[in-house]
């Protein structure tokens, strides 16, 4: 696993464990990390804390690539043990890929895993789902993933497709093989999540160094 340590001084650093899979929906369960981006989207969240908070926050990178609500229900006492005080859950992806016209079953899953994980009460960032694969219904996913961390008064959602393209040709360069995140997309997520994981710990809009883009890429908000 990719351990990011940006904290070697303070006793008692923030820590935030990111569980799940990555948030992209292509067409396969694995999404490998190359060498151009060495614990992808994870360790840019990583290196924006390192950079914002240096050797005062610690971010752990426990995702399992293709896991499901219900395999990370078997994990759950190791990632309690790593005593997060902010936990980031990226979910829905494998579910939506194999059974895309049932979401009920991934809801109560979700909704169950999010209790187990968190009993607490400690901040969760839920995060939405990309389209890797233009014809499955991400947007209906995404509502049931709000609507499961509304319910809960510790969790938020967090829509990463506010900072998705809408041109073809600008989310091309955000996708690499078979629909899944590529190094720039990797960056632009991590960075999304970096100022989630911000506001979470502050409680305002901080800004958060940002991927560097070329201007013509910028993204531009689409709804879901």
């Amino acid at each position: 696993m990719w351990l990011l340590l940006t904290s070697l001084v303070f006793a008692n650093p923030t820590t935030v464990v990111v569980v799940g899979d990555v948030p992209m929906v292509g067409s396969v369960s694995t999404a490998p990390v190359t060498d151009a981006m060495p614990g992808g989207w994870v360790s840019v969240v990583g290196d924006c804390m390192d950079e914002w908070r240096p050797n005062d926050v610690v971010v752990i990178d426990r995702t399992v690539a293709g896991e499901s609500a219900l395999a990370l229900q078997q994990r759950v006492d190791d990632i309690r043990e790593l005593q997060p005080d902010i936990l980031v859950v990226s979910l829905g992806a494998d579910e939506l890929r194999r059974t895309a016209d049932q979401p009920r079953p991934f809801v109560a899953s979700l909704s169950a895993t999010l209790d187990m994980m968190s009993p607490q009460g400690h901040p969760t960032l839920v995060l939405g789902l990309l389209p890797g694969v233009s014809t499955l219904p991400v947007g209906p996913w995404n509502q049931a993933i709000r609507d499961v961390a509304a319910a809960r008064a510790s969790s938020h959602y967090v829509d990463l497709m506010a900072q998705w393209p809408v041109e073809d040709e600008k989310r091309a360069r955000l996708m690499g093989e078979q629909g899944m995140l590529s190094p720039r997309g990797h960056a632009m997520v991590g960075a999304h999540v970096c100022r989630a994981v911000q506001q979470a710990l502050t409680g305002m809009d901080t800004p958060a160094p940002q991927p560097t883009l070329p201007a013509n890429e910028a993204p531009t908000p689409e709804s879901e």
